[in-house]
């Protein structure tokens, strides 16, 4: 039987979303993606990461907001 992208992309968030609190997600996934970052270099980070960056990016503004 095949999956459905949308479903495996359903599937998967809601197997994170049990384990994130939804006051916390935020800064769970700031705090992620600023891990992964910190793994690459300059390169890589520039030229490979532009989906992340923006998420970053839209995840600060949300905080920035919130606060």
């Amino acid at each position: 039987m095949e999956i459905k992208k949308e479903e495996y992309y359903d599937v998967l968030l809601k197997q994170y979303a049990e384990d994130i609190a939804p006051d916390t997600m935020v800064d769970e996934a700031i705090t992620t993606l600023e891990d992964y970052f910190n793994g690459m270099d300059k390169q890589e980070f520039l030229h490979h990461n532009r989906v992340l960056a923006i998420s970053y990016l839209a995840l600060k503004h949300i905080k920035f907001k919130d606060h």
